[in-house]
């Protein structure tokens, strides 16, 4: 059986009153489909990129950078 690609989510909701559950289920549910092996998931909450810029999401790029989901990683 071949190896999955590795993957990870990236989620954001503007609120704190916002519930990422659907993102969540629709990204998992892509990534089964996919045949993904999901490794870690990214979550923004009420951050505003212009204004903070979104912590979460510089991590993972920084990840991909540092290619954290790389089999040999």
């Amino acid at each position: 059986m071949p190896q999955k690609n590795r993957a990870a989510l990236y989620l954001r909701v503007s609120t704190a009153d916002q519930k990422p559950d659907l993102q969540f289920d629709g990204l998992r549910a892509y990534a089964e489909r996919a045949n993904l092996d999901v490794v870690r998931d990214h979550l923004n909450v009420a951050v505003s990129g212009r204004r903070q810029g979104r912590p979460r999401l510089d991590a993972l790029m920084r990840d991909a950078r540092d290619r954290a989901f790389a089999r040999d990683a």
